[in-house]
């Protein structure tokens, strides 16, 4: 049998993030007025009894503890309460009592019997007001705001590590002070730090129904060299061992399975064991786990983590059976030995097996980051009355997967799948057979690729909303958020932070998308870097198509003495530029600063000895814009100003707009994905900046007022005019534009060209500029 790989998707809660809210010209987005709350200096209890003084007292204390972290308002003073004691049933049984007034519900229960560790369960709430809140008091009035499941999984974890190890283990009378680490504004996972002494215990499970819960936990203590990582199911079993060890053990088992089903471990087996390690064998590891007749080995040497391989053996001796694969440091499985005499049967998948089949194939193409598909929410969102045809949805954190399909023969199944992340800007739909095959159509959406855009790595401010960010080079051309695809990116990323000369400068490659929460609106994951200086030499990458303009460029350090080749759109990178076409080199240098939009196809070699360290060779190139047809303004309409008696020519879907005519106008295209495009717009204002004196000139003009611009661009002109071009970057408070003034008589004109929605068209553009005539 030849050999099969797969990928595992691995948990990770996934960060949610504010999205800043670019509006452009429009007006500012109404932000929320922070409510003050007072509370009163005194409050009356709720009346004590002898029998509830202790009940009382727990609420005391959580009253307190809500006043400190949530100025929520309390029950106020005077008010009159009803009490009532209560029993409630459940895995732990509880007795205490309820109190109610008016819209206030106060409920204080105490296990019977349970653990000393929690002594009263509070929960304070108003269905007026909506206020809940829910926590844990000890005898010793200190209040735990984590829930009853993450406690009782803390509990039974360390009742665990006592069992099996015990006087290394932490003691039974420690008193444990509870963290919350949960990043803000996490909403698909829950993180806790427990700390006694010189102990540490951590724990982490994803926000899904208890039953399907599983905790990820660490008990440690450095002072003995104690370390102990393992599970707990919602069940309470317990399964010992590193969590990467836990993976490639759940992976195994999940492979197997699906490839030869009923010789396979059942999946509903209960596994038992953990480190296995010999005594005083050093530069290796062990793991073993067992479940009736089924052992799995996991082995793997003690190197550095991206170079670790896992080596699992899958046996039942009584059967017979034995596979082998191995997983690496990014989760691929690879199947090394298939089980003698053993035949995996036909794969005919469902529908959660050709979503899972979906996201492994956008894994391994795109290098998005990994989902856990164990953690998938189901709901048949199939339309009424529809008969012979099935929709699902499947969730998990920022996820989304729709899987519909006519209800066929399994064998004959194809799924149409369509995959989502917003986080990520992807967009994703293809077709999944029954045997597993994928088929894209069409390829992901969102994301632009990014290769070899120069900058330095900038971090923010302590108690900023983001980390870091890149600034592009030239400073201007823009500044974007960076997060790295993977953890060993990451570090690379966080070293560049800040740094001076010499390796300040990089080089990037991955994928941009905009519109998510990261600096500017922006983000891009890097897949790939290299630093400024000695380091790796990659293969060139292709050009195919790329857009954008050439521009001579002045000799300086990195510039390589000549032109050079800017991206279209709202972040112009540069790029050196050649061909070893001696007829394309000089069509390139023809076009150079004409403003003139071209397609490149060839190829790009990063680093070089050129413009900002790289260099394109143009095999092939497409000029847009060039001379103009006769009928170039087909269905094109034409515009006179009545007061200065210019004429021009506008895209005919457009609208003339403006308050005063004679002082601005407008071409404004139609709505389209909630903006307007084109928007074109020639202002001659009634001010003393717009009246020069006649025969002044405009270069002097301009370059005399006090103009914001990021960039002068090439000259052209107007109506035979000479104009001064001032280029304006996008902002996150405003589109990019370029402005071009001129002036006639005692008249300066403005034309300005605004890229609404990051839109360009130099062609369409250029043709608005050439229609413009005086009489």
């Amino acid at each position: 049998m030849g050999r099969m790989q797969s990928k595992l998707f691995i948990l990770g809660p996934v960060l949610f993030l504010s999205a800043l809210i670019i509006t452009g010209c429009g007006p500012a987005t109404a932000q929320p007025t922070e409510v003050v709350v007072t509370i009163p200096a005194e409050v009356t209890p709720i009346p004590e009894g002898p029998e509830e003084t202790e009940f009382t007292t727990a609420y005391s204390a959580a009253r307190a503890h809500i006043s400190e972290h949530y100025g929520e308002q309390p029950p106020p003073s005077g008010l009159g309460w009803t009490t009532e004691p209560i029993t409630l049933e459940g895995p732990i049984d509880s007795m205490g009592y309820q109190y109610t007034t008016g819209d206030w519900v106060v409920t204080v229960t105490c296990p019977i019997a349970g653990p000393k560790r929690v002594a009263y369960r509070v929960r304070v709430a108003n269905e007026t007001t909506g206020f809940r809140w829910e926590g844990h008091v000890d005898g010793e009035g200190r209040v735990s705001a984590a829930s009853e499941d993450i406690l009782v999984a803390r509990d039974a974890v360390l009742a665990y590590v006592r069992e099996q190890y015990g006087d290394q283990a932490p003691a039974l009378e420690l008193s444990w002070m509870e963290e919350l680490t949960s990043p803000e504004l996490v909403p698909g996972g829950i993180s806790y730090r427990f700390t006694a002494e010189d102990w540490v215990l951590t724990i982490d499970t994803a926000v899904v129904p208890p039953e399907m819960r599983v905790y990820r936990m660490s008990v440690s203590n450095p002072t003995p060299g104690f370390w102990w990582e393992g599970r707990i199911d919602a069940q309470g079993h317990v399964t010992e061992g590193p969590e990467i060890v836990l993976t490639a053990h759940g992976a195994a088992l999940n492979y197997v399975s699906e490839h030869y089903g009923e010789q396979a471990p059942g999946p509903d087996l209960t596994w038992e064991g953990g480190r296995a390690t010999p005594e005083g064998l050093i530069g290796g590891e062990t793991f073993q786990y067992t479940a009736d007749d089924w052992v799995v080995t996991i082995t793997y040497p003690v190197v550095a983590p991206e170079n670790v391989v896992y080596h699992i053996v899958v046996a039942n001796p009584t059967t017979g059976f034995q596979w082998e694969g191995e997983l690496d440091a990014e989760r691929y499985l690879t199947e090394t030995a298939a089980p003698e005499g053993y035949s995996p049967p036909e794969v005919v998948l469902d529908r959660t097996g050709a979503r899972d089949a979906a996201l492994s194939y956008i894994y391994k193409q795109y290098r998005y980051p990994p989902v856990e598909s164990l953690y998938w929410e189901e709901e048949r969102i199939t339309p009424g009355g529809m008969v012979g045809a099935e929709t699902y949805r499947y969730t998990a954190f920022d996820w989304v997967a729709e899987i519909s399909y006519n209800v066929v023969a399994p064998q004959a199944m194809i799924y149409q799948v369509r995959v989502t992340n917003p986080t990520l800007g992807l967009e994703w739909e293809g077709e999944v057979d029954a045997a597993g095959q994928v088929a894209e159509q069409p390829a992901p959406t969102g994301g632009q690729p990014v290769v070899a855009w120069y900058g330095h790595v900038v971090s923010t401010p302590d108690g900023a909303q983001f980390d870091d960010y890149l600034t592009l080079v030239p400073e201007g051309v823009g500044e974007i958020g960076l997060t790295g695809a993977d953890a060993s990116i990451e570090a690379e990323i966080v070293a560049l932070r800040d740094k001076e000369e010499p390796g300040k400068y990089a080089h990037f490659w991955g994928t941009l998308t905009c519109d998510v929460p990261d600096y500017g609106g922006c983000q891009l994951v890097v897949s790939r870097l290299r630093p400024d200086g000695p380091g790796p030499f990659f293969a060139p990458d292709p050009v195919e198509g790329w857009e954008g303009t050439i521009y001579s460029g002045p000799p300086g350090p990195r510039s390589g003495g000549d032109d050079y080749f800017a991206l279209v759109g709202d972040f112009p990178v540069r790029y050196g530029i050649d061909s070893l076409d001696p007829t394309i080199t000089a069509q390139l240098e023809s076009l150079s600063d004409t403003q003139t939009t071209i397609r490149v196809w060839g190829h790009v070699t990063c680093p070089a000895i050129d413009s900002y360290g790289t260099h394109i060779v143009v095999t092939r190139i497409e000029v847009e814009g060039e001379a103009p047809a006769e009928d170039e303004y087909e269905r094109w309409n034409t515009y006179t100003s009545e007061k200065f008696g210019y004429t021009l020519k506008y895209p005919g879907d457009a609208t003339v707009m403006g308050s005063d005519l004679d002082e601005s106008v407008q071409f404004v295209g139609p709505l389209s994905d909630d903006e307007h495009w084109p928007w074109l717009e020639v202002g001659h204002l009634d001010s003393d900046f717009y009246h020069p004196p006649t025969g002044t000139d405009v270069h002097q003009w301009i370059a005399d007022s006090d103009i914001s611009y990021d960039e002068i661009g090439p000259e052209v002109e107007v109506a035979g005019l000479s104009t001064v071009h001032l280029i304006t970057y996008k902002s996150p408070m405003a589109y990019a534009n370029d402005d071009y003034y001129f002036i006639k008589g005692d008249q300066l004109f403005c034309i300005m060209i605004l890229h609404t929605g990051g839109q360009q068209d130099w062609e369409l553009y250029n043709k608005f500029l050439r229609s413009f005539t005086f009489p």
